[in-house]
């Protein structure tokens, strides 16, 4: 698997969403298996900008990755999601930066879903529509108090039902961020293989011949 973490850091991000949002994430590499030959991992982080903390071919190491995660800087202002979609789309998952062709790619967006206005909104939701159409699939997070819903429920994959395609902090809790973690895998195994992965908390995503594209 190709793993994109489009992190939002905004000033609707309060600074205990942030640190459980980094949190996440952290708990998320020591479940994954990451690896040159296993799940690549590439991180960017926006708010009225974009900003691309590392690509997907830079750590071969999940320690590595956790701290570069970990080293992430707070931006403030308002967020710009559509922008942001439309880097991840381009620039994380670029050949030239990592992307494997014949793996699956998949966007976690940790984010409020809050855009400025209609018009940004829709925009968004049409970058959205042109990543799935792409096979890259979408998973969304939210990890503000004034988290917009119907968005999050928007970018998701149907059949968009929370706590399956998407997820709100809020309703798991801050500190139970390794329950939470754990579920976005669990979830993340029945989305791309179709099947529940009992194992996934020691393994990598494994692959079979007949797909199209490899899952690691």
């Amino acid at each position: 698997m190709d793993l994109c973490l489009l992190i939002e850091s905004s000033d609707l991000v309060t600074s205990e969403a942030w640190s459980a949002s980094l949190d996440l994430l952290s708990v998320l590499m020591d479940i994954l298996s990451v690896g040159e030959d296993e799940t690549r991992v590439g991180a960017m982080s926006f708010s009225n900008e974009v900003h691309l903390l590392f690509p997907l071919n830079k750590y071969s190491k999940k320690r590595d990755v956790k701290t570069a995660l970990g080293n992430s800087p707070f931006l403030g202002n308002f967020p710009n999601i559509s922008q942001a979609l439309e880097k991840a789309k381009t620039d994380c998952f670029s050949v030239s930066e990592g992307d494997r062709p014949q793996v699956e790619n998949v966007l976690v967006i940790v984010t409020s879903g809050r855009t400025a206005g209609p018009q940004n909104r829709a925009k968004a939701l049409q970058t959205v529509l042109s990543l799935k159409g792409e096979d890259i699939t979408v998973i969304p997070a939210g990890n503000s108090p004034k988290a917009d819903l119907s968005m999050l429920r928007a970018m998701s994959q149907p059949p968009h039902e929370e706590g399956k395609n998407y997820f709100l902090f809020e309703n798991i809790g801050f500190k139970n961020i390794e329950a939470f973690a754990a579920h976005v895998v669990e979830e993340l195994c029945t989305i791309l293989l179709g099947t529940y992965s009992s194992s996934f908390q020691t393994t990598n995503f494994g692959h079979s011949n007949s797909e199209p594209k490899r899952i690691l």
